[in-house]
């Protein structure tokens, strides 16, 4: 064919500007002995150079490369070689010593040297040190990430994925304080309040399942309406602002559960006191209006709401007479 003719033509008689600007065209010249030919003639003239420069012969290892200079894809080596080989030395010493921070902060200097081979590997190490950096974040190992973060930061290396992490660390630092000094009431306000702190890191895990845990017995004991056995169950977490949603509806859970087995068993006096106590603390829900109704059925008297009864405030079940010491 017409193009293989010229390209063979143009490799013989060393015209490789011409013939790459052929392959361009023509991808299917690179299956041919003349390229094949080309590119060792490149191999052997690089190799040549880098022996003449190391003596001392820079102007004859330039006119050894020049029919490849101006050729796109080989320019950056030509340069790195001619014009830069100290850095590139160092380049490849430090990767031979896994120096990777070094060898980064030098590809941010030279960015020509991003066209060796072994930039792939170092681009692997840099990637595969931030992964290092969020392991050891989410395991709470607050040493190690700050020193994966502290090579990070010297080699600039995706400066936003590292604010990122100092963020989450920050968080987590913070969370890890409050649970080494007991205050779990804030621990668990930090997470609602913080949505950095999820569940891949280990205290979170551990907290959230407590948590978890501890809402099934809750349960169980609101169902049977214990609601002093759930006071002791919770502790002081009942001061969890953020879960207090949550634990409210408990609590009412068990005055219901109560209030339903006292009628069962017609103890209309410890249904009305259970009534005027719930009226107090949670307020005339639409549930505790038909457990008034449920009592005045039942009784055949009517519950005496004092006039001018006020709602209490959502959070004043925590200040009721539950709340005081058993007699």
């Amino acid at each position: 064919m017409p193009h293989e003719e010229a390209f063979s033509l143009a490799v013989k008689e060393k015209r490789y500007f011409y013939a790459y600007s052929l392959l361009k065209n023509y991808p299917q010249l690179q299956n041919t002995h003349s390229f094949l030919d080309m590119q060792k003639a490149y191999t052997t003239a690089f190799s040549q150079a880098k022996e003449l420069l190391n003596a001392g012969k820079k102007g004859e290892a330039e006119l050894l490369l020049e029919p490849f200079a101006n050729i796109k894809e080989k320019r950056p080596y030509i340069e790195l070689l001619l014009h830069h080989k100290e850095m590139r030395e160092r380049f490849i010493k430090a990767m031979e010593e896994q120096n990777h921070t070094e060898a980064y902060i030098m590809t941010q200097k030279l960015p020509l040297l991003c066209y060796l081979p072994l930039y792939a590997s170092l681009e692997s190490a840099m990637e595969q040190l931030l992964k290092d950096a969020q392991k050891q974040l989410f395991a709470m190992e607050f040493e190690a990430v700050q020193n994966s973060l502290e090579k990070l930061k010297e080699a600039s290396y995706k400066p936003q994925e590292i604010k990122k992490i100092q963020k989450y660390l920050r968080s987590t630092k913070e969370l890890h304080k409050l649970y080494e000094a007991g205050e779990f009431v804030r621990c668990y306000e930090l997470i609602d309040a913080n949505h950095l702190l999820t569940q891949e890191f280990l205290l979170v895990e551990l907290l959230q399942n407590h948590w978890q845990k501890l809402i099934k017995k809750a349960e169980v004991l609101a169902q049977n309406g214990e609601f002093y056995e759930l006071k002791e169950l919770f502790g002081d977490l009942i001061f969890t602002e953020s879960r207090q949603s949550v634990i409210r509806t408990l609590f009412c859970m068990s005055f219901w559960s109560k209030i339903e087995e006292s009628l069962q068993k017609r103890d209309f006096d410890i249904v009305q006191k259970l009534l005027y106590t719930y009226l107090e603390s949670f307020g005339y829900d639409s549930k505790v209006r038909e457990l008034i109704s449920h009592y005045e059925e039942k009784s055949k008297e009517k519950l005496a709401i004092i006039y001018g009864y006020k709602e209490p405030a959502f959070s004043a079940w925590r200040d009721s007479v539950l709340f005081k010491p058993r007699s």
